[in-house]
């Protein structure tokens, strides 16, 4: 029932979020589950392909699905020569900065409303050329912040992937998980940023949980 809750819920908000991303993280949750049998895991992907089946024919779900699919099909007829979000990936990451190193490493902050040319720049981009940093979020961090920038996602990424949890707190993990693929076409990272903070949190307060436990067992032995 709470993978069915969840599933519907990432349907509604399928036109903010990355759909099939979202469809990806719910299958790795349940793969990788401890407390989920084989058995019980082939019998979910049957159930959540009749539940899929079922909604096809419910008017209100039947065109959100209708919708998702027919702004696949387009942006996958126009191409990525057209997709807006392609064009803005490869402009940031490929030209923006052209041969100057120090930006590419350290990154040229963020962008103020002043009269500065960095500011005037990207608010060029943003409003006449609608190339948005912001939605393709790794190139958000990439603009502010550099290689060095992306370099310290990434270890925090691996950081809080790899980090020992108790098993109650394995969802916030994937959370964390969805969250951080989600950027790589999607976007609005600094609006997350929050979120992610309090899941990191969250995560090393049970890691230390754990690793008390852990040592209250080696005491007592």
């Amino acid at each position: 029932m709470k993978i069915f809750i969840l599933f519907i819920l990432l349907l509604f908000i399928g036109n903010r979020f990355p759909l099939v991303i979202s469809l990806l993280v719910i299958g790795y949750m349940i793969a990788v589950s401890n407390n989920i049998k084989f058995f019980r895991k082939i019998q979910t992907g049957v159930v959540v392909a009749a539940v899929i089946a079922m909604l096809s024919f419910v008017s209100v779900t039947r065109n959100i699905i209708d919708s998702l699919i027919q702004t696949t099909v387009n942006e996958r007829d126009a191409g990525d020569e057209n997709n807006i979000r392609v064009l803005a990936a490869t402009y940031f990451f490929l030209e923006f900065n052209g041969d100057k190193l120090e930006p590419k490493i350290i990154g040229n902050g963020i962008a103020s409303n002043g009269d500065d040319m960095y500011s005037k720049e990207m608010k060029y981009l943003n409003e006449e050329v609608g190339f948005w940093e912001s939605d393709v979020g790794y190139c958000e961090i990439y603009i502010y912040f550099g290689i060095i920038g992306l370099l310290g996602l990434f270890f925090w990424c691996y950081g809080v992937y790899d980090i020992k949890i108790e098993e109650s707190y394995k969802y916030i993990k994937y959370y964390f998980l969805f969250l951080m693929v989600s950027m790589i076409c999607g976007g609005y990272w600094f609006e997350n940023i929050y979120v992610v903070n309090i899941l990191t949190y969250t995560l090393v307060k049970s890691n230390e949980n754990l690793m008390n436990k852990y040592l209250c067992v080696k005491l007592q032995s």
